[in-house]
């Protein structure tokens, strides 16, 4: 998410990838919001499945 100030690790998701490939494409930030944004998040905490939104990982898990 470099395109939009956001430079954070992430776990390597479908939706880390969608956004990946967005970038490349030189997208604009409403299509990129759309995948990462909105209530995703907090659905992906609710119902269980890590690809449906974006997650963030420190330096931890990059050393595991």
């Amino acid at each position: 998410m470099r395109t939009i100030g956001s430079t954070q690790r992430v776990w390597a998701n479908a939706a880390a990838q969608q956004c990946y490939a967005l970038e490349e494409c030189q997208a604009q930030f409403e299509e990129i919001l759309e995948v990462v944004g909105e209530k995703k998040p907090q659905k992906m905490y609710e119902e269980g499945d890590t690809n449906m939104a974006i997650m963030s990982c420190g330096q931890c898990v990059g050393s595991i």
